[in-house]
């Protein structure tokens, strides 16, 4: 009787998630086979382009059975936006679907923030009472959509893995998520507490769909899967039948394809050049929210601040390295690290029960990411790295670049040399004005230029603008506040100049990751004109010492290469001082690789020594010469843009190709000319004369490279 009794309350219609439970068990990788599923199309399908070191290296055996035991069916490695590595188990491949359970909840995230730049949702702080009057708060405290993305809503959702009976379980086998979720109670105070509620997420995705008025499956095409070029359709597990997505786990796909998550957040948001995400918004959900209390710890007094959540992303430190990643429950990781520009992924079927001691994350974490940096490093690793001279603006420039229909408009004047730009890893300029946003635009000798200027540095593809230069005060305290500003706000990087001592702190010297290769840059001038530094301004100044002690305090085992990057040297001098040589060969014996200069606003030879091997480990540029002005006597028309190719391998120091390319100004355009551009566009006499005087200049100027 009482087995008729418990077969019949097993098969009453809202026990279907328990049948489904003890028949399947356990959460499975593979299981999108046994739910409903929705398709996130793949729009605009593109491979990752390959390493040229793809597969040349393999998983060191110290780590291999360990990747076996824990039943690692994928680990992939993308570095500088290409596919380094990959290795698949147990018939699993490059087009496998596998579950990542709740690495699913970042991309939830993701589309979150993509509501928010289209503005259906408002931003993080609007109730969710907007959406669902429900879910008014607790306390008198408003529950947000901040609270949501921070697991710290204060509902009553218990987390649970291991119970037939929990919500969680319910979520994942059950067919009706409306129920579950929309009977949440709130019960504690929002915005205090980080507490991991697999619920949280799934409202979100509720949220998501209200706001744009479609399923969250073709708005994640359309805003992120589409966009990000991902090579095959994504599957989106459903309650039902035509339901809805179990948006907190089921996002199944490839770890090729998952890759391009962790590739979007080493872009901060950009795609090919187009911000998919805002930048503010990746830096927000993967930042951890300190004002929580951690109640995830993991450790016996978990009342801690919280160092490990942000917008459903978790962070890590290892090595000094701040990691975000993603996460879910067997294992399934994506990691995004910075300083090596890789992303590493891992899809598996187990994970290690133990956490850490001192951050609380799960233990094998340590093994994947131990095993990626190991293998990072046996990879050589390349960049180009483009050095540009003196973009000044004369009154006279700043007349050619006005339109009358669109305003100030310098597009012109770089065309010719934005490919050589947008082609280098890294594009460095010295910035020899100040940015006027009021209109007041003056030239020699205090120089202020309209914020357009700005605008096309980035767009042509610079990346860093020094400024410790003799024009860095010329628009006063306010021109270098509203330049410092723009430059921010447009995401050029930026030293020398600084606008109190954290700024200094922060980017003196400027820390750069290229291709997994970690410089670090330095920049000074020899004086401002005479201009006093504005009250709470700072201005790196030559000072032998001063430069001594700053290249000492770089940290070589966190630092492949330092920059130097000086304005000196006497006007229009075609050859280095004496006091330039002598800085140069400092600078080389403290361990510096390179040293740029700039200011004499002609080119001065390029010097470098080149070893038996023919390698060269350390070059001095003394002077790039003018990249755009008005100057128009022999010497000072142009200048050149130097390519220097950095080769890094494992235990040795970095090797150096030189290159240099001679840039022309012709007028009434200011615009700067190639060699390739100057030999087929049309010239008078006086001007082709003129070009081919330089560079006549130039070839017997220049060491021979």
């Amino acid at each position: 009787m009482c087995l008729i009794t418990a077969t019949s309350w097993l098969f009453m219609p809202s026990n279907y998630y328990i049948r489904r439970a003890l028949i399947n068990q356990h959460p499975k990788i593979d299981q999108y086979r046994i739910f409903e599923n929705r398709i996130v199309r793949a729009g605009d399908p593109h491979p990752w382009n390959f390493s040229k070191y793809y597969n040349q290296s393999s998983i060191p055996d110290q780590y291999a059975k360990a990747f076996e035991k824990l039943g690692t069916v994928a680990y992939v490695i993308i570095q500088n936006g290409e596919l380094l590595f990959e290795q698949y188990w147990d018939d699993f491949s490059n087009q496998s679907y596998s579950n990542p359970f709740s690495m699913s909840k970042s991309v939830v995230s993701l589309a979150v923030g993509c509501a928010i730049d289209d503005g259906t949702i408002r931003d993080i702080d609007q109730p969710v009472s907007d959406f669902f009057p429900q879910f008014t708060g607790y306390n008198e405290k408003t529950l947000t959509i901040k609270h949501l993305l921070t697991m710290s809503a204060g509902f009553d959702f218990q987390e649970a893995y291991s119970s037939v009976f929990s919500p969680t379980t319910q979520l994942y086998y059950g067919k009706d998520l409306d129920k579950i979720i929309f009977e949440m109670k709130s019960i504690d105070e929002p915005g205090v507490n980080f507490i991991y509620q697999s619920g949280v997420t799934q409202l979100l995705a509720y949220i998501v769909e209200k706001a744009t008025g479609e399923n969250i499956s073709s708005y994640v095409s359309r805003k992120l899967w589409t966009p990000l070029q991902a090579e095959e359709d994504a599957l989106w597990s459903l309650d039902h039948k035509d339901g809805m997505e179990k948006a907190y786990c089921c996002f199944n796909t490839n770890a090729r394809d998952f890759a391009r998550f962790g590739q979007l957040i080493l872009n901060e948001g950009q795609w090919n050049g187009k911000q998919i995400v805002s930048k503010q918004y990746i830096h927000e959900a993967t930042t951890a929210d300190s004002s929580l209390i951690d109640r995830e710890c993991h450790k016996p007094d978990c009342n801690d601040i919280n160092r490990q959540y942000g917008f459903q992303f978790w962070m890590l430190e290892k090595n000094g390295m701040k990691i975000p990643y993603m996460r879910g429950l067997l294992g399934q990781y994506v990691f995004a690290i910075p300083e090596k520009d890789a992303v590493v992924v891992r899809f598996g079927r187990q994970k290690n029960k133990a956490y850490t001691a001192d951050q609380g994350y799960p233990a094998d974490i340590d093994l994947w990411l131990d095993a990626a940096l190991d293998m990072l490093d046996q990879s050589p690793r390349q960049a180009r790295l483009v050095f540009a001279g003196d973009l000044m603006q004369n009154l006279p420039q700043v007349r050619a670049a006005y339109d009358n229909r669109s305003g100030y408009d310098y597009s012109e004047s770089f065309q010719f040399v934005k490919p050589v730009f947008q082609q280098a890893d890294l594009t460095v300029v010295n910035l020899e004005t100040t940015i006027s946003t009021s209109g007041n635009y003056t030239g020699f000798p205090l120089f202020r230029s309209p914020k357009s200027l700005i605008e096309t540095m980035s767009d042509i593809g610079i990346d860093v603008a020094v400024m410790a230069n003799n024009h860095a005060f010329d628009g006063g305290k306010q021109g270098v506040s509203t330049t410092l500003a723009l430059l921010d706000s447009i995401g050029i990087r930026r030293t020398g100049v600084f606008s109190d001592i954290n700024d200094m702190q922060n980017n003196h010297p400027l820390y750069l990751h290229v291709n997994g290769i970690r410089f670090a840059l330095l920049n000074y001038t020899y004086g401002t004109n005479g201009l006093p530094v504005p009250n709470g301004l700072y201005i790196n100044k030559i000072d032998t010492s001063i430069i001594a002690r700053d290249i000492q305090r770089i940290d070589r085992t966190k630092t492949d290469g330092i920059i130097v990057y000086f304005h000196w040297g006497n006007e229009y001098a075609r050859q280095p001082t004496l006091e330039q040589k002598a800085i140069a060969e400092l600078c080389h014996r403290y361990g510096v690789e390179i040293v740029i200069g700039s200011h004499p606003h002609v080119v001065q030879p390029i010097s470098y020594i080149e070893e038996d091997n023919g390698t060269i480990q350390n070059v001095t540029v003394y002077s790039l010469g003018n990249l755009v002005s008005n100057q128009r006597n022999r010497y000072t028309d142009g200048g050149i843009i130097v390519a220097i190719d950095v080769t890094k391998e494992q235990g040795k120091p970095l090797t150096l190709k030189i290159l240099y390319t001679p840039v022309w100004v012709q007028l009434p355009k200011y615009r700067i000319l190639t060699t390739s551009a100057a030999d087929t566009i049309p010239m008078s006499a006086s001007e082709r004369k003129a070009y081919q005087q330089f560079i006549t200049d130039i070839n017997q100027h220049l060491r021979p490279l």
